[in-house]
């Protein structure tokens, strides 16, 4: 038993790597997935994909979607597929196909099972063992398809744009050569909606493209000639007279929106930069200022390919003068008097169908407390722009950020040219450094002294970064968020979190030379105001350390790369780490999995998670997870620029 996933993906590199890192973890069945990126920008393609269709001829889903199939068809024989969007959200432990498949082998003469379609009525007719249903039609994604099936009557018809209609239409091909449709509510499916695959308005267009295509190949009447279909199978619920009502109030501008096929000319606004982040904050909320800096500004110091957007009204924000003053003493607070950035106030007068064009110039939309308020709202929603909620999401967005991260931005001539000769000896009385860290405008070479290559740790921390950052950031909201430290060695990660938006840490470290470290690299870096970081000295295997660590809390995050030395009891340190974390523990340990605390953490009531990396293999990370009680409130974020400059 074997089973093709067909995903179809466009400009959501982010959501197709969490997707399949979901589907790894949550499907037991063989199985072998094949991404197809229909449209997506050459700089937006997953590592994933199989496939690219760039579309210049606008062949649209259904088309990239037969693409994925025909790939299957050559890799392997397969008897089920399940055809997906990338923003499906799968969640872990569910195993979907294993579920799907063993309803289909129960149910021969099943062609099609889906999840729930959340567009449908209230009412559930029909059931049979198993918990499935007979309906009319289904919604995407998330449909699974016998192969039998498959090979009788086709797969979705390559000339719909969306596979709005397509699947109507496979659905009574099915209904119409004896296959039954049904959908279960077990196989129920979320999709991701801060990353939509389609923009209303095209959704819109598919509809109105689906009208006209279906009366031409089925008639006018073709509804009708479907129920029929349907019918016969012991259906209840007509979905077909349902579907084509609503696309028809679209088609009458109801809810429509541009004609199909069309698109709003780009708004012109004065920057050559590749990505232009907008936003349109509360000038007059310092605390919502120093928020927007410290979580999404400070990650692209530097690039000269980003441009900050933000929209200035002077109906509601006041002059421009005042405007320019609060960001001034926001960027003074948050980044220091040298950060590099270009920063555009966005002042035109801009009418309603104006935003619309402004949404396709600006790569994606940074969401702020004020975003929640009228008149921000709704000219926010009138964009249609991708929206940016997490640090998490802006290295996903912005290709290579992540190495630009971790190498840091430059300084000016002038700064390279000063060397603090005090800060080169500290820095070389504190080797050997585990992370290539940067000190001031000085950059340190790890392993000094200590026989290790410079470039192996280097990539090892690299290697860490994918689960420690970008996996991290894919479950955890970390912007205002308390992080703990435990065996923090210089503090090196907790500093990354403090760039993702992290406003208070606590690192904990016994070792004298690696506090030293964390003293020296957060005092010049200023990763977070004074008042924001506390190093303290501790022995974690001592009930004293723990009563200081409680103290300090909460904790909302709690990072540990690997146990610490001086621990000798792991399950005693593990059960102290879960009492003074309020949402998340990081356990970065030796070793494909550490079985043991996985289900030691899962015995004390935590969900357990285990992120791997084929990049670094000799390690793994679990993520313990429990519900927080209420989010913490956010805490400005102060820090100075830094930059790789000169060897220490």
């Amino acid at each position: 038993m074997k089973l093709a996933i067909l995903v179809v993906a466009r400009n959501q590199p982010d959501s197709v790597r969490a997707l399949r890192t979901r589907i790894t973890a949550s499907v037991s069945v063989p199985h072998e997935t094949f991404v197809v990126e229909w449209g997506t920008d050459p700089v937006d393609l997953s590592r994933a994909s199989s496939l690219w269709l760039a579309d210049d001829e606008r062949r649209g889903e259904a088309f990239a979607l037969n693409l994925a199939l025909q790939a299957a068809r050559m890799a392997d024989d397969f008897d089920y597929v399940w055809v997906l969007r990338a923003d499906a959200r799968i969640e872990a432990g569910t195993d979907l196909p294993g579920r799907a498949i063993r309803t289909l082998e129960a149910e021969p003469n099943l062609g099609l099972l889906a999840p729930p379609d959340p567009t449908a009525g209230t009412a559930r007719p029909g059931g049979g063992d198993g918990g499935w249903r007979p309906v009319a039609t289904v919604a995407h994604p998330g449909f699974f398809l016998r192969a039998a099936a498959l090979d009788e009557v086709g797969f979705l018809d390559p000339d719909f744009r969306l596979a709005t209609g397509a699947i109507d239409e496979l659905c009574f091909r099915l209904h119409a050569a004896g296959w039954g449709v049904a959908e279960s509510d077990e196989l129920a499916l979320p999709t991701d909606p801060d990353h939509p695959f389609a923009h209303p308005a095209e959704e819109a267009g598919a509809q109105r493209f689906a009208l006209a295509w279906l009366a031409a190949n089925h008639g006018s009447d073709w509804d009708r000639a479907f129920w029929r279909a349907a019918e016969a199978h012991g259906v209840e619920e007509d979905r077909f007279a349902a579907r084509r009502a609503a696309w028809e109030r679209a088609g009458a501008g109801e809810d429509a929106g541009p004609p199909a096929g069309a698109s709003p000319e780009p708004w012109p606004l004065a920057t050559d930069a590749t990505y232009l982040l907008f936003a349109w904050p509360d000038y007059d909320d310092p605390a919502e200022l120093d928020a927007l800096v410290a979580t999404f500004v400070r990650p692209i110091l530097g690039r000269g390919d980003v441009c900050l957007c933000l929209r200035h009204d002077a109906a509601v924000d006041g002059p421009q003068g005042r405007v320019v003053e609060a960001l001034e003493q926001s960027f003074q607070r948050a980044t220091g008097p040298s950060s590099q950035l270009e920063v555009l106030l966005v002042d035109d007068d801009l009418t309603e169908a104006d935003w619309p064009r402004l949404g396709r110039s600006v790569t994606c939309v940074l969401p702020l407390p004020s975003s929640r308020r009228e008149p921000r709202r709704s000219r926010l929603a009138d964009l249609g722009a991708p929206v940016v909620a997490t640090s998490g999401d802006l290295l996903a967005a912005i290709p290579g950020l992540l190495p630009h991260l971790l190498q840091e931005p430059r300084y000016t001539t002038d700064q390279l040219d000063e060397v603090d000769w005090e800060l080169v000896a500290r820095i070389k009385e504190l080797h050997p450094w585990s992370h290539p860290v940067h000190v001031g405008n000085l950059a340190v070479e790890p392993g000094v002294g200590a026989g290790e290559p410079a470039e192996r740790l280097a990539r090892r921390t690299a290697a860490q970064a994918a689960r420690l950052l970008f996996d991290v950031c894919d479950r955890a909201e970390l912007r205002g968020r308390s992080v703990l430290e435990l065996s923090a060695g210089c503090a090196y990660w907790s500093a990354r979190y403090s760039e993702r938006g992290a406003a208070r840490v606590v690192a904990v470290e016994s070792d004298p030379r690696l506090r030293a470290q964390a003293e020296l690299y957060w005092s010049h870096n200023r990763f977070l105001p004074e008042d924001g970081f506390r190093l303290l000295d501790g022995d974690l295997s001592r009930a004293e350390t723990w009563d200081a660590i409680s103290a300090l809390g909460p904790h909302d995050v709690t990072l540990c790369l690997g146990y610490p030395p001086e621990v000798r009891a792991r399950e005693e340190f593990l059960r102290r780490a879960t009492e003074v974390t309020r949402e998340l523990l990081v356990l970065d340990l030796p070793g494909p999995v550490d079985e043991a605390a996985r289900e030691f953490l899962a015995e004390l009531g935590l969900e357990v998670e285990v992120l791997s990396d084929a990049g670094d293999p000799d390690r793994s990370t679990l993520l313990a997870r429990r519900r927080v009680a209420e989010p913490p409130a956010a805490l400005p974020a102060e820090r100075a620029p830094r930059s790789a400059a000169r060897s220490a």
